[in-house]
């Protein structure tokens, strides 16, 4: 079975990380740092959301996101990407940079995150690398000391700790300097991770559930009727099984990523159907995230179409 999409809720704050392939470090000097910082700037005006908190190690990252318009996936996607190909350009590498998916989980706003913006910042400390939060850069620590403006980070975090900012500075630096509360974090799988009391959670679960039997009913649809639509979307209807030209196989590749990413259906049922091997079939399901040739958009005009 597939992976499915992750389910997402517009609207909700998310605790991010991942790590290094194999546990290897992303960042091997000051200049790959930046970029990654870069990728969020570039990111954040592409598809727009909230950043409140963020550490950069160098095997992994955390970020504390709020997402507004657009969707979690989206804007990680964006950012692991980018950087992705500015690693393995400069460093003659191929393959994963990332280890796999990114972990996340949703966070109840009023009760976690101002305790996961100091978990967040701690990290360098703990970890051993530094003694304060202060000799750590690669943090979000200085965009709010007004120190750096590398990022767009959410000020009005400070408004937690005071009416005027020198007040609130102070208050937030002894924040960040307290021990951090135990938390017990949710175990990462890709179901539906969740950081709330039990009201949250339960209200949260509903919501998935929900949005779970709309993807369910929308998107399981017979394999010949979603090649139907998939020929009429790229003007190729339809579409050929057995020819070769290119924009045949552009068209099985959608199909193929689409039945396979969305729909649910196996490689095997996927071969049979087409007549082809599984293994071409999961070279162009590749070849289709590589390129990035599908997006919600198209996703949409495909299977929602009335």
């Amino acid at each position: 079975m597939p992976r499915q999409p992750r389910l997402e809720v517009l609207g909700n704050l998310y605790h991010v990380l991942n790590r290094g392939n194999n546990k290897k470090e992303i960042f091997l000097n000051d200049h790959d740092y930046s970029y990654f910082l870069k990728c969020i700037n570039s990111t954040m005006k592409k598809y727009p959301f909230i950043l409140n908190a963020f550490v950069l190690m160098p095997n992994h990252f955390h970020m504390l996101i709020e997402t507004t318009s657009y969707k979690l996936s989206e804007i990680i996607k964006s950012v692991l990407t980018k950087y992705s190909l500015f690693f393995n350009k400069k460093y003659d590498e191929v393959g994963h940079v990332f280890q796999g998916r990114y972990h996340s989980f949703i966070v109840q706003k009023e009760k976690y995150m101002l305790q996961l913006i100091r978990y967040i910042h701690q990290n360098p400390v703990r970890a051993g690398i530094v003694r304060k939060i202060e000799e750590w850069k690669w943090s979000s620590y200085f965009e709010f000391m007004k120190e750096n403006s590398r990022v767009k980070i959410n000020m009005e975090i400070l408004q937690n700790f005071g009416k005027d900012y020198k007040s609130q500075i102070k208050e937030f630096k002894y924040f960040l300097m307290k021990e951090v509360d135990i938390i017990e974090l949710p175990k990462f799988n890709f179901k539906f991770p969740i950081l709330g009391d039990k009201n949250f959670q339960d209200r949260m679960n509903k919501n998935v559930k929900e949005l779970r039997r709309k993807v369910t009913f929308e998107y399981r649809i017979p394999l010949k009727e979603l090649f139907n639509r998939v020929g009429t979307f790229t003007g190729n209807n339809p579409i050929d099984i057995k020819s070769k030209d290119n924009k045949n196989t552009y068209s099985k590749r959608i199909f193929c990523y689409l039945a396979y990413m969305h729909s649910e259906y196996s490689l095997i049922q996927l071969s049979e159907f087409l007549g082809i091997s599984s293994s071409a079939i999961s070279q162009g399901i590749n070849i289709v995230k590589q390129k990035n040739l599908v997006n919600d958009k198209i996703v949409k005009e495909i299977y929602l179409k009335t």
